[in-house]
């Protein structure tokens, strides 16, 4: 099944490429900024790209025009004030974007959000759609309302859209041109027009929600005491690490649970933006453990794909494998670590076991890792849930001896 594209696509910049952004700055036409993690303020842009590549806090942004692109291994939150200019604005989620704004528009045809399939976009106020602006959507939406005066909303298969209130005043705004999509609502769905002429197009009425009005709902199918739109994949993955030797990946992965699943399918790009289907693993259906290995060039970036019997899917968290990296070597792909995950890169010179200390500024181990590391490059997923803000000392305690670093845990 095909999702909806974007008007614009995606301009081609790399991760790590064109100027380090930095707080009062101003982009414009045929600049390129790029930031790896951080706080900024006071950001304007008059043109140009901006991409992130990490976790990012924006507060006060100003955008006029340009691209600015959240890759899938990014996650941002914008603060303060997100003022929007006549344009044209391309904005691309590959990722994780929270708006945390009473008010969000999007506005004028040459003005578009972009959200890819996998991604999530958390809209922490309302957002109103008009004067022909455009939403793009393959992946989640989550919302307090949505208003529609006019524009349209692209809505690819398995997509959803989650809101307090829905209103549409524009006429069939809604296309779903592959497969179903869903938009659930907990308090009231109104508007004076159809929402949508597919019965693709699935609406989810929670149990306490008032009943769509009839003018508003079109041909879309109405679900009601509908607890969510989720779709609920019958696995549960545990574990998808990767490591590199001699230019060849290889990719492992762990379920605890699987019913009913067809497979996986092992995607990757170069980008960190463009997926392309790899191959497929067939599920054992059982608590498994599963291997592929593959050869790659530069930094690669994978993901599964895990698809049940009816062809219903979800995706895995982002595997960054990186090939410029050095022997006896811990890295982080972030540095502060914002969110409850901290992905990091072991490289070790043979097969061999030993664990991560991760210890305070007072030298208290506040937590230990067992990992089983191959020959080469190792990504792993250290869990911070349990940690607490601050600085920390990363170590690895094993045969090979491994330099270790400071970490910073916002």
């Amino acid at each position: 099944m095909s999702q909806c594209q974007e008007p614009v696509q995606a301009p081609l910049s790399t991760c790590g490429t064109g100027n380090t952004l930095t707080s009062n700055v101003t982009i414009n036409n045929g600049d390129t900024y790029f930031s790896s993690g951080g706080s900024f303020s006071n950001i304007t842009m008059n043109g140009g790209i901006l991409e992130f590549c990490g976790p990012v806090t924006i507060t006060d942004l100003n955008f006029n025009s340009g691209a600015m692109i959240i890759n899938s291994i990014a996650s941002v939150i914008f603060n303060g004030n997100f003022n929007v200019g006549g344009g044209p604005i391309q904005y691309y989620n590959f990722g994780s974007s929270t708006f945390n704004q009473a008010n969000f528009s999007v506005q004028g045809n040459s003005n578009f959000i972009y959200n890819e399939s996998g991604a999530t976009i958390t809209l922490n106020g309302a957002i109103v759609i008009f004067n022909n602006g455009v939403l793009i959507n393959n992946g989640t939406i989550n919302g307090q309302d949505v208003t529609v005066n006019s524009g349209s909303i692209c809505l690819g298969p398995n997509s959803v859209i989650s809101m307090n209130n829905i209103r549409n005043d524009a006429v069939n705004p809604i296309s779903v041109p592959s497969g179903s999509a869903c938009a659930t609502y907990k308090s009231t769905f109104e508007g004076n027009n159809p929402i949508t002429a597919t019965s693709a197009l699935n609406v989810c009425q929670q149990p306490g929600a008032t009943n769509p009005a009839t003018a508003a709902i079109g041909a879309a199918t109405v679900t009601a005491n509908c607890s969510s739109c989720a779709t609920l994949i019958p696995i549960d993955l545990v574990s998808f690490d990767g490591n590199i030797l001699n230019g060849r990946a290889t990719l492992y992965w762990k379920t605890s649970s699987e019913d009913r699943v067809r497979g996986f399918i092992v995607e990757i790009s170069s980008d960190g933006k463009r997926y392309n289907s790899l191959a497929e693993v067939a599920a054992k259906n059982r608590g498994a453990e599963y291997q592929f290995s593959t050869t790659i060039s530069g930094n690669t970036f994978f993901r599964l794909k895990m698809v049940d019997l009816d062809g219903q899917f979800k995706y895995s968290p982002v595997l960054v494998l990186k090939t410029d990296f050095h022997t006896n070597q811990i890295l982080l792909f972030s540095n502060p670590v914002m969110g409850n995950t901290a992905q990091l890169q072991v490289y070790v010179s043979r097969e061999q076991s030993g664990k991560l200390i991760l210890m305070d500024v007072w030298g208290r181990v506040v937590q230990t890792r067992p990992v089983s590391l191959n020959a080469g490059i190792n990504t792993i997923r250290l869990d911070l849930t349990l940690i607490k803000p601050g600085i920390y000392h990363l170590s690895y305690a094993g045969p090979d001896q491994i330099r270790s670093l400071q970490m910073v845990r916002l």
